[in-house]
């Protein structure tokens, strides 16, 4: 089964629609009974995990000290406890408390080996921890079980001077080389993380970067774009 925090809100929605739903450790059972659901729902979504995570890249990436205010910190921790523990197993200083997360400036990250499973860290976060491993201070290793097409974007990343080998379903990553890089370098996001981390990427490189299918923020999202100019990137779109 895969209850994440997506899952939850689906069960809580439906719950309030009055959908019966019955859970056990292992399955969902539920009724068909017609019920009578209310023309006008106000229902307000858990903090989005996702979004948290790139956030929190971003910070680490561009070396800049972010408070991120959540609803529910208690909750948020509990589905990314498998990401917590790998952030700090490889050397990120997270505060936590009075639902906000601090990303300090952080010192040098140090590498390690991943496997990406059904009950770990998240297929949809491997990218956001694959960019971070490139500034770590030793080789790592990423082996994808979930989504083996998660790695489409490592050729756009080596576009920008990074070091990833791709074989197979897992990824070798070397810490990448800081070369000066020529302007006007165009990149094809193919999934909303993808779009993200190559836009995170963009904005560390300082050249000129153009991201092809970046709608693809605006599907996952919520005025991406806007905060990263709110922090002192330089974007168009």
């Amino acid at each position: 089964y895969y209850f994440r925090t997506d899952v939850y809100d689906l069960l809580n929605f439906a719950k309030l629609c009055e959908i019966d739903i019955k859970q056990t450790n292992n399955k969902l059972v539920v009724s068909t009974k017609n019920k009578n659901i209310p023309d006008n729902m106000v229902y307000t979504l858990s903090d989005c995990q996702s979004e948290v995570m790139t956030f929190i890249t971003l910070a680490i990436v561009n070396n800049i000290k972010l408070t991120i205010l959540v609803k529910n910190l208690d909750v948020l921790q509990n589905i990314l406890y498998p990401e917590l523990k790998i952030l700090q197993k490889i050397g990120v200083n997270l505060i936590l408390g009075n639902n906000k997360i601090i990303v300090p400036k952080q010192r040098q990250l140090s590498g390690t080996n991943i496997t990406i499973t059904h009950k770990g860290i998240q297929s949809d976060h491997q990218p956001f921890i694959a960019l971070l491993l490139s500034f770590a201070n030793g080789e790592s290793v990423i082996k994808e079980t979930v989504w083996r097409s998660r790695f489409a974007y490592v050729p756009e990343l080596n576009k920008l001077g990074y070091s990833i080998k791709k074989y197979s379903n897992k990824i070798i990553i070397t810490p990448r080389k800081h070369n000066r890089l020529q302007n006007n370098v165009i990149l094809n996001a193919t999934d909303t993380r993808a779009a993200a981390i190559l836009c995170i990427a963009a904005v560390k490189s300082g050249a000129s970067v153009t991201i092809k299918n970046a709608e693809h923020l605006t599907r996952g999202y919520d005025g991406f774009i806007e905060n990263l100019i709110k922090l002192g990137a330089k974007l168009t779109k």
